[in-house]
């Protein structure tokens, strides 16, 4: 995949082979690389077993988008990405039915750190904001988040429902997929004050979720589903 189609990542540079290896080295070689305007940094997450976490750098508010977190990776279509067996899909986000990115070997894309709070005791406090078009998400705060704080978002139940063997692995892309469409029609229906789970609605979200309903269609075609994305 031409890595030219791929977003700007947050660091300045990907992690050597040996980096990767070593948490602590990892996690100081992406804090002394990342943007300067970033607001966050990663360190070891609060939630036991979870490896990495992505951390508030300073104070950010309520609906504000996180800078210097973006989720981007390999792009793939719906066809590649149910290639990919479930356990090496950990990383890999649907932004839309056909359109997926995969962060596993991308290092430098800092949203990848953010985990969800299934089964603990923690609350989520951010979102991601998926913007198929430009290959990315974008990470929005859903409350005040005080420096210092771990930021949680949701992956969605066909995540979680995959990796439990509920359900095969394409089938929790669908489910996701279709719960991003239930959530768009909320927001259009609303004229765009639908607010979910978060008291504010990003500026962007409305347009995202009317470009998601005019695609739903084509996005549920097999024509479309398996047509491959050109490099």
């Amino acid at each position: 995949m031409n890595e030219r189609r791929m977003p700007t990542k947050d660091l300045l540079e990907e992690p050597t082979e040996e980096e990767k290896k070593d948490a602590d080295r990892l996690i100081d070689f992406i804090n002394a690389k990342r943007r300067k305007d970033s607001m966050v940094i990663v360190g070891k997450s609060t939630i036991p077993n979870a490896g990495l976490g992505l951390f508030a750098d300073c104070d950010i508010t309520e609906g504000e988008r996180v800078r210097g977190a973006t989720y981007g990776g390999r792009i793939m279509n719906f066809n590649d990405a149910k290639k990919i067996p479930i356990g090496e899909k950990d990383y890999v986000m649907a932004l839309h039915l056909n359109v997926h990115v995969d962060a596993k070997e991308h290092y430098g894309y800092m949203a990848r750190y953010i985990n969800d709070t299934y089964k603990t005791d923690k609350s989520r406090n951010c979102k991601f904001l998926k913007m198929r078009i430009e290959n990315r998400a974008s990470v929005i705060a859903m409350r005040d988040i005080k420096r210092g704080e771990e930021l949680f978002a949701e992956y969605g139940s066909g995540y979680w429902r995959a990796r439990n063997g509920e359900i095969p692995a394409d089938e929790g892309d669908v489910a996701n997929f279709k719960r991003d469409v239930e959530k768009a029609k909320k927001l259009t229906e609303s004229g765009g004050k639908y607010k979910s789970r978060s008291k504010k609605t990003h500026s962007k979200e409305f347009n995202n979720a009317s470009d998601l309903l005019e695609r739903e269609g084509k996005g549920l075609d097999p024509e479309s589903i398996f047509k491959k994305i050109p490099s």
